[in-house]
């Protein structure tokens, strides 16, 4: 589950480098689960699949998403980038139910499970995702650091396989992949919750955390000519692109011959703490247009 920077058509290339190599991994996951007998393997290739699904979803909407704003979608099309993750998010957690009762019947009965092979499944997969997190560690982008810090939980997860594998092999004590693939799908189902709740969050137009609404406030309220600040609306389209609608009281009619300057101002001092687009009406503090319903009344 990886947010992806918007660089046209290169982070559509990549996004497809991503999916195919992730689908692979998938495919062999499967193969090498329904091989072994080992629903550890298979509970991990859910993973992969939900991780597969948000790249290729995202693969298509990325084009989608980079559409310029037309009259149907004036805010433009960004927010397709999140419908991906909306659908991979939904499937992983369904996928983790049908694991989670899976691996409790086999708690229940356990199944002989193919442990030499899985030994050698599991050393392979710690060396690819080794490989892999290596490759991307130097990155220094946000987004390549969430895909190493992803790379790397998966190695700790092949580990951790690995580990099981040669104590059950040893041991024959096979009720332990049973354990690992319901401590995989908790892992998994926590991680798909926190990662829709921000889409969820960006949906529902929640403020972002960056800028804060009190940092918005206070670097309005630097400009002297600023009386009151109401009806203020704080946003994000796709989780980047902050956007802003406010009504600036100004503090003696004499400010309105300014406004222009004053406005300029104001959306300079927006610009620097990162909002990128603001939209802001002016009052004067006697005439002040308000609403009931508002979160913040005039003075």
């Amino acid at each position: 589950m990886h947010h992806h920077p918007h660089h046209g058509s290169q982070s559509v290339q990549r996004l497809a480098f991503a999916f195919v190599l992730n689908f692979v991994f998938t495919i062999a996951e499967i193969i090498g689960g329904l091989l072994t007998n080992s629903i550890a393997l298979l509970t991990d290739s859910i993973h992969d699949l939900g991780d597969s699904l948000s790249l290729g979803l995202a693969w298509i909407f990325e084009k989608k998403s980079q559409k310029k704003p037309d009259l149907k979608f004036t805010y433009g099309y960004k927010r397709y980038s999140l419908l991906g993750g909306l659908f991979a998010g939904m499937m992983l957690i369904a996928g983790s139910a049908v694991m989670i009762v899976e691996s409790v019947k086999r708690i229940i009965a356990p199944q002989p499970v193919e442990t030499k092979l899985l030994i050698y499944f599991a050393i392979f997969g710690v060396i690819v995702n080794a490989i892999a997190a290596l490759r991307t560690h130097g990155g220094s982008s946000a987004n390549e650091k969430i895909v190493t810090l992803h790379l790397l939980e998966d190695v700790i997860g092949w580990a951790l396989l690995l580990i099981a594998a040669i104590v059950m092999h040893f041991s024959g004590f096979v009720i332990l992949d049973a354990l690992l693939s319901v401590g995989f799908t908790i892992w998994i189902v926590l991680h798909a919750i926190k990662h829709l709740k921000r889409i969820i969050d960006v949906m529902m137009e929640a403020s972002p955390k960056e800028p804060a609404i009190h940092t918005i406030l206070e670097t309005l309220y630097l400009h002297p000519e600023v009386a009151n600040v109401h009806h203020l609306h704080h946003w994000t389209i796709e989780g980047e692109t902050s956007l802003l609608t406010a009504h600036i009281v100004l503090q003696t009619p004499a400010d309105f011959s300014h406004v222009s300057e004053i406005q300029e101002r104001l959306h300079h001092s927006l610009t620097s703490i990162g909002i990128a687009h603001a939209t802001l009406e002016f009052e004067l503090a006697d005439r002040c247009v308000s609403h009931q319903d508002e979160a913040s009344d005039c003075p």
